[in-house]
């Protein structure tokens, strides 16, 4: 008995503990950048729910962007009507034989809040402007590129 309440308590404080964590609960693989997008849960139930994805950036710095469960809807919606776009235009480009081509997607995306790392410290900043850029490599290869505007936030968090 005295066994079985020790690993309840365990797991019950445990349990509390989590609930502050960021739990990869998908991933997937894009071929251009040769490497895994995590998508996480954020299930603290002083904040509410929010969903966190990772992005990749030019150096070797890591960044996260956080959404609460309606700027998920709104970024599902944004990148459905970003890929009528791409699809139509990587036709086109294929059609044409464009090379070297880069142009911005009109659509909206609403701002995100990203945390990042610079000297392995933690960042936060909120309203960065996203959008989604069309690029066609020497190749010929059309690829989608969703963007962030330059992060220089000092508000460190971890």
């Amino acid at each position: 008995m005295k066994k079985a309440l020790f690993v309840l308590t365990t797991v019950l404080l445990f349990a509390a503990d989590a609930m502050a964590q960021q739990f990869l609960i998908d991933k997937i693989s894009l071929p251009d950048t040769g490497g895994d997008i995590g998508f996480y849960a954020n299930i603290d139930v002083k904040e509410g729910e929010k969903i966190l994805y990772d992005l990749k950036t030019a150096s070797p710095q890591e960044a996260r962007a956080e959404l609460s469960a309606s700027e998920v809807k709104s970024l599902i919606s944004s990148l459905k009507q970003s890929m009528l776009y791409y699809t139509k235009w990587c036709k086109l480009a294929h059609d044409i034989g464009f090379r070297l081509l880069s142009k911005r997607i009109p659509t909206t995306f609403a701002d995100q809040n990203i945390y990042f790392t610079e000297e392995d410290k933690w960042y936060y900043e909120s309203g960065v402007d996203m959008w989604a850029t069309f690029f066609v490599d020497a190749e010929g290869g059309c690829h989608f590129i969703l963007e962030s505007d330059y992060m220089t936030s000092k508000e460190a968090v971890a």
